[in-house]
C-alpha cells in the first residue's frame, strides 16, 4: 500500500519533503563543496564556554593552540601554529585588513561541540521563535545539534573568539578518503583559512551583534550569505594561490557528482550549499565593483533578504522598509471554523524556496529572482494540519503570473508521482465584483480527494496587479468558495493598508 503524502500545495511539499530528508547524508562530492558544506553547521550561532579539561595548551607568538588528547591525523601544534602564521599576511593582504588579535585554536571533541552548538542554536532559536516554549527551543536545537555534529570540522565562537577544530570528524574524513599527511594538511589549512575569515569580519564589523538581532530566518540567510560568501570568496583565493597543484588530489575518490540535481541531496544540503555560492557570487559582484572597500562597506551594512543576494545589483546600503508580515497572516485560521487552533505563522528564505525548486529539478525559475517574501501560515488543530496560507510578493507581474502557473502545476505532478491523476480537477473562477469598491480577483481551486475519501482543496490567486501571489490550502475540503474568498479579500486589503 503506498504510503500517503500530503504533497499537493507547495506548502505542503515544502514541509514534508523537509522532514523526510533532514536525515539523510549526502553521497560524493567534490572536495570543496564538501569543506564549503561542512563549514556551515554551527558557523553563525552565539558561543559559550564548556567546562570540560584541556590537556595541553601551548602559545606560540600569540597564537594559541589547545590540543585535545586523540589528535591523531597527524598534525602536531607546531604544524597548526606555523599554518595559522602562514595564513595571517595572506588572509590580511586578500581581506584588506590586519588582524587586531589572533583568535585561539582548539582542538574539540564531538561531544563537546555538541553541547556547545546546542547552546549556541537555542540562544538563536530564541531570537527567531520569539513565541515558542522554551522547552520546545530547546528540544529543536538539541536535535539539530546531534543531526549535524558528526559532520562539522570546523567552526568559529563569535563569543569566545575561539576556531574550533574537530579532531575526530577530520581523522574519520582524512581515514575515509584515505587522504595522505599533505593532503590533510591542505584540508585543515583550508578549514583554517576559512574560520580566520570569520574572525577577521568580526573584528572589523562586529558579527557577533549583528546576529544577536535577527528577527527572521529571511534575514538570518541574508546575513549568512554576506559573510560565508566573503569567506569562501578568500578561501578559494587561498586555495588558488597555495594548493592549485594539488586540486587533484583533493578530489580524489570524491566523485563528479553535481550537488543540486544528485538526488540523494536533501532540502537542508542544497539549500546550505545555496547560501555559499550565491553569498560568493553577491561578494564577487561588489568586489568587481569597487574592491575591498566596497565589500567592507557590504559587511557593515549587509542586505537583508536573500532576493538582494540572488541580484547583487539590487542592493543598496538604505534601509527598506519591511512589511509586517507576520500580522498579513494573523487570524485566518478563523475561517476554517470553529475550534481550537495553533498556528505557524513564519517567514521562508527565498533561497529556501530556489533549493525547494533544486529538488523538484524544476527548469522553469525564472520567478525566483523576482521574489521578494514568502510567508507561510500552518494551521494546526491539535496536532493535526487543517490548512496552510502561503503568500509570496513578486516584483514582476510577468512573474507573478509564472509563480502561479507553477503552483498549480505542481500539484498535478505530484499527483502524477502518485498514481492519483484520477483524483484531479481545476476549477476556475473569474474576477467578481462585489460593489464598485471591491472585487475578488480571478482564481483557480483545485480538488484532489485524500487518503480520507474527502475532497482537499487548493485556492491559487494573484493579487495587487500580479506582485502578490497566494495559495490557501484546506487539507479536508471544509471551506466554501466564499471563506476562499474571505480569506483573499483580507489578505489583499491588509496588504494595500501596510503598502500605503
Amino acid at each position: 500500500m503506498m504510503k500517503e503524502l500530503n504533497l499537493y500545495p507547495l506548502a505542503g511539499l515544502f514541509m514534508e519533503l523537509q522532514k523526510a530528508t533532514l536525515h539523510r547524508t549526502s553521497r560524493k562530492k567534490p572536495m570543496v563543496l564538501f569543506l564549503v558544506y561542512l563549514l556551515a553547521s554551527g558557523v553563525f550561532t552565539v558561543n559559550y564556554n564548556p567546562k570540560e579539561t584541556i590537556a595541553f595548551c601551548k602559545n606560540i607568538d600569540n597564537a594559541q593552540i589547545i590540543e585535545q588528547d586523540g589528535n591523531d591525523f597527524g598534525l602536531t601544534s607546531d604544524e597548526i601554529c606555523n599554518i595559522v602564521h602562514e595564513l595571517i599576511p595572506i588572509i590580511e593582504e586578500l581581506a584588506g585588513k590586519k588582524f587586531n588579535t589572533l583568535p585561539k585554536l582548539e582542538f574539540a571533541t564531538r561531544n563537546k561541540i555538541e553541547n556547545a552548538l546546542a547552546y549556541e542554536l537555542m540562544l538563536q532559536f530564541k531570537n527567531l521563535m520569539e513565541y515558542e516554549k522554551k522547552q520546545i527551543i530547546l528540544k529543536k536545537a538539541q536535535s539539530k545539534a546531534k543531526k549535524v555534529i558528526e559532520l562539522i570540522l570546523a567552526k568559529y565562537g563569535f563569543i569566545d573568539k575561539t576556531i574550533y577544530l574537530s579532531h575526530e570528524n577530520i581523522n574519520a574524513f582524512a581515514k575515509k578518503k584515505q587522504f595522505e599527511k599533505i593532503i590533510i594538511k591542505t584540508a585543515v589549512t583550508l578549514l583554517i583559512a576559512h574560520e580566520m575569515a570569520h574572525a577577521l569580519q568580526d573584528q572589523h564589523a562586529n558579527i557577533a551583534n549583528r546576529f544577536k538581532t535577527i528577527s527572521s530566518f529571511e534575514q538570518l540567510d541574508a546575513l549568512e550569505a554576506t559573510f560565508e560568501g566573503h569567506a569562501i570568496f578568500i578561501q578559494d583565493q587561498i586555495e588558488n594561490h597555495l594548493f592549485n597543484s594539488q586540486r587533484q588530489l583533493l578530489n580524489k575518490g570524491t566523485g563528479n557528482e553535481n550537488p543540486v540535481t544528485d538526488s540523494h541531496k536533501s532540502i537542508e544540503e542544497i539549500h546550505v550549499l545555496d547560501i555559499y555560492t550565491n553569498g560568493k557570487k553577491f561578494i564577487e559582484y561588489w568586489f568587481n565593483k569597487g574592491g575591498n572597500q566596497k565589500i567592507w562597506e557590504v559587511l557593515l551594512n549587509p542586505p537583508t533578504r536573500t532576493s538582494i543576494i540572488l541580484n547583487p545589483e539590487t542592493y543598496t546600503q538604505k534601509r527598506m522598509k519591511e512589511l509586517d508580515y507576520i500580522s498579513l497572516l494573523k487570524g485566518l485560521e478563523h475561517f476554517f471554523g470553529p475550534g481550537s487552533y495553533t498556528t505557524e505563522n513564519t517567514d521562508i528564505p527565498v533561497l529556501k524556496f530556489s533549493s525547494i525548486l533544486s529538488v523538484l529539478n524544476s527548469k522553469n525559475k525564472e520567478f525566483i529572482n523576482k521574489i521578494t517574501h514568502f510567508q507561510l501560515l500552518r494551521i494546526f488543530k491539535k496536532s493535526t494540519l487543517y490548512g496552510t496560507v502561503s503568500f509570496f510578493e513578486i516584483t514582476d507581474k510577468t512573474c507573478g503570473d509564472q509563480l502561479k502557473l507553477f503552483l498549480e502545476k505542481n500539484v498535478g505532478n505530484n499527483l502524477q508521482k502518485l498514481n492519483r491523476t484520477q483524483d484531479f480537477a481545476i476549477q476556475k473562477f473569474p474576477k467578481k465584483t462585489i460593489d464598485k469598491n471591491e472585487t475578488i480577483p480571478s482564481k483557480t481551486i483545485v480538488t484532489v480527494k485524500n487518503k480520507r475519501g474527502k475532497p482537499q482543496r487548493i485556492a491559487f490567486v494573484l493579487l495587487a496587479e500580479n506582485q502578490v501571489v497566494l495559495e490557501i490550502n484546506d487539507e479536508f475540503g471544509k471551506l466554501t468558495n466564499k471563506e476562499f474568498d474571505g480569506i483573499i479579500k483580507a489578505v489583499s486589503e491588509r496588504y494595500y493598508k501596510m503598502k500605503s
